[in-house]
């Protein structure tokens, strides 16, 4: 019967253990799926855009490197 009772125990704090693993290993990917996506946005938000004529589409400035 105290076997039973241990082994039964033991099978509860394993899945206890496999259930926090995989919370936290869901959480980190979110985690990182959020950051690249915030990433993305501000270097969109932060590139450079001039507009060159009317009626044109954006031109990203380029360096003269003469």
């Amino acid at each position: 019967m105290v076997d039973s009772v241990w082994s039964c125990l033991a099978g509860m704090a394993e899945f206890v253990d496999e259930l926090g693993l995989f919370t936290f290993e869901t959480y980190v990917r979110t985690r990182d799926q959020v950051i690249v996506e915030q990433s993305n946005q501000l270097l969109e938000l932060f590139t450079p855009v001039i507009k060159l004529w009317e009626g044109g589409g954006p031109a990203v400035p380029v360096s003269d490197l003469a």
